[in-house]
């Protein structure tokens, strides 16, 4: 519903998702939530650390709704797993710090480039 009016949320996760008692969802939260122009630069502060895109933690700003496709495909994993996918991921420090280090270097070097 959002995307067709050219809104993207930029914050899907579990915390952000209201159950309903008639059995549905509400998303809510629209802090970050933005109007979207295709090819438009956006900023890359955005979305919390474990549902952001690994593309955007290298500086892509260049996104539009798939930055909500991947938060909800984090809060589907949670879901699965009873905790959030990357949260407290043995390597999920070192390899947000390794993604800041490639961005400032001028980005990966394909093979330097996390394992996602």
């Amino acid at each position: 519903h959002l995307h067709e009016r050219g809104v993207i949320h930029r914050d899907v996760k579990s915390a952000n998702v209201l159950a309903c008692p008639d059995g549905g969802i509400k998303l809510i939260d629209f802090g970050l939530a933005c109007r979207y122009n295709p090819g438009d630069s956006k900023t890359t502060h955005v979305a919390t650390c474990h549902y952001r895109p690994p593309d955007i933690h290298l500086g892509n700003s260049n996104y539009e709704t798939e930055i909500d496709t991947f938060g909800v495909g984090c809060l589907m994993a949670e879901l699965l797993l009873g905790f959030p996918a990357f949260y407290d991921h043995p390597g999920m420090k070192r390899d947000h710090t390794k993604m800041h280090q490639q961005k400032r270097d001028g980005g990966p070097a394909e093979h330097r480039a996390p394992g996602w």
